[in-house]
């Protein structure tokens, strides 16, 4: 039911698999593939992206992929990830698994501080 959808996304270059020409679609979305995600359709359908945030101020900064960085330098100057806290210091856990919480929050700030403006 997903084939087109997924297709579209790829044609679109909104998203490439996971590798080999592969894709997962049974698999949960991380943080990182999401905001690379709205950074690709941004780009390709909302008059192209603006921001970069540095991630310095999360201590697993240094674990977010090399191929999501910009995605997630994007979202974070954006507002659309804002990082999970723990003991008072934010994370932005990028390989973690979004909760649906997540993704509705993200899409949520994503249509505000994005598609809205």
């Amino acid at each position: 039911y997903y084939f087109n959808a997924v297709m579209w996304a790829y044609y679109n270059k909104i998203v490439d698999g996971v590798g080999g020409n592969r894709f997962d679609p049974d698999s949960p979305i991380t943080r990182e593939q999401l905001a690379t995600v709205f950074l690709r359709y941004t780009n390709v359908y909302g008059g192209g992206a603006t921001g970069s945030a540095s991630l310095s101020r999360f201590p697993d900064a240094g674990s977010v992929s090399s191929w999501a960085l910009a995605g997630m330098q994007w979202a974070v100057a954006n507002g659309i990830v804002n990082g999970s806290a723990e003991s008072g210091v934010d994370y932005l856990r990028p390989q973690g698994a979004a909760a649906r919480e997540q993704v509705a929050t993200m899409v949520m700030r994503y249509d505000r501080n994005i598609l809205q403006k």
